[in-house]
């Protein structure tokens, strides 16, 4: 899994024939379904759609209970919120609001699931 999929990960060809994923310091093992949760509330900033019906509109969130993927975006949100109250790395000035925005946007995900 990549790990930190975003609009700002992703590039996309100007044919619209190829997407890449860059950026993957975070590469790991995990459920094939966390990448996708984790780049919803992203596309959700971006006008891309409601996050809990894009996820269930793919297979791979098939068989994710509602209880897992609460587990998961509670842990994102936590994150998020987290990170939003640091200081700003050198040179990445709209990280911490980007996080922010990022944090709320998976809550408001979170609160629909209840």
């Amino acid at each position: 899994m990549h790990g930190d999929l975003r609009a700002d990960n992703v590039m996309i060809d100007p044919d619209h024939r190829r997407v890449w994923l860059i950026d993957w310091p975070h590469a790991s093992v995990g459920a094939p379904w966390l990448d996708l949760a984790f780049m919803l509330p992203s596309v959700s900033l971006q006008g891309g759609g409601e996050p809990h019906a894009l996820f269930r509109s793919h297979a791979v969130s098939d068989g994710v209970r509602d209880d897992e993927l609460r587990a998961v975006l509670a842990g994102l949100a936590g994150y998020f919120t987290w990170s939003a109250l640091q200081e700003a790395p050198p040179g990445i000035p709209n990280l911490r609001a980007f996080q922010h925005a990022q944090g709320v946007a998976t809550l408001e995900w979170l609160r629909s699931l209840a």
